[in-house]
């Protein structure tokens, strides 16, 4: 399958998956299970849109700094970010309507490190791990300069193992969670 048609067909997964009554809640479930365990001291995470997981209902009880990205034309940084936190819990949109944080939130400037935690977002996953995106690259091209944080993708179990070539500016998973189990990917 090309990468066309997997996110083709991803694409109607995630809209019945999130429709499917508690998989997503079980999924975020999961994902501060995850979190609680192993407790990152920065957690980089998306603002979802509306055919994604939205990750935020686990991290906010996490005890770490929380960066959401901001698209610029050409790449994205990460800012810190708070819900509820005032200035921080600011969101507005950035390149393409993508929401963000505001251009007055603290911007990550220090390379992460291996207990660190990129929250990818995900369309699927082939049986090796290789993240499928939107095919926009923003990520693909970000993460390499951010350091050796763990990368997780959050998706529903019938994404794990799609059957997709990988490309060598791919990224990779570390962790993928699901509704069904957290896992190494």
């Amino acid at each position: 399958m090309t990468k066309s048609e997997a996110r083709q067909y991803a694409r109607g997964v995630w809209r019945t998956f999130l429709v499917s009554g508690d998989g997503p809640t079980r999924l975020v479930g999961l994902l501060r299970a995850w979190l609680e365990s192993r407790r990152p001291p920065r957690i980089l995470a998306y603002a979802p849109l509306t055919d994604e997981i939205d990750p935020w209902p686990a991290l906010v009880a996490i005890p770490a700094r929380l960066y959401a990205p901001r698209t610029l034309a050409d790449s994205i940084e990460f800012r810190e970010y708070r819900p509820g936190g005032g200035e921080l819990a600011q969101i507005m949109p950035g390149f393409l309507g993508v929401p963000g944080p505001g251009p007055a939130a603290p911007r990550l400037t220090s390379p992460l490190g291996r207990d660190d935690l990129v929250i990818v977002p995900t369309r699927a996953a082939n049986p090796a791990g290789v993240r499928l995106g939107r095919g926009g690259g923003y990520y693909d091209r970000a993460l390499p300069d951010l350091g050796g944080a763990l990368r997780l993708g959050l998706l529903p179990e019938a994404l794990t193992r799609l059957d997709f070539p990988g490309e060598s500016h791919d990224l990779r998973l570390d962790i993928i969670v699901t509704e069904r189990a957290a896992r190494n990917a």
